[in-house]
């Protein structure tokens, strides 16, 4: 059983993004009421995905990570200071 179609919605365009869609469609070979169709629901259902919510736990977790790394680094980088002043070498610009 198909559903009829009954209810229109309208949107204004202007004259170049009314371009570009028809273009996009006719490239597509789909009609402009399917491209609009396709891209309200499809942008739906990436609205309500449960794949995008936020994970706080993995978020703090690698910031975390990198606090840890850019420690590393900067100790390393205060040793090869060090050492460069011992030897009494010049850093050359």
């Amino acid at each position: 059983m198909s559903s009829k179609r009954e209810h229109y919605i309208g949107v204004r365009l202007t004259k170049s993004e009314r371009e570009i869609l028809n273009q996009f469609v006719s490239n597509r070979k789909i009609s402009l009421a399917d491209f609009f169709r396709e891209a309200i629901f499809s942008h739906l259902k990436y609205l309500n995905d449960d794949d995008r919510s936020l994970n706080v736990r993995q978020l703090v977790s690698s910031i975390n990570e990198i606090k840890s790394a850019l420690h590393k680094i900067n100790k390393n980088l205060r040793n090869i200071d060090e050492e460069i002043h011992i030897y009494g070498l010049k850093i050359v610009e």
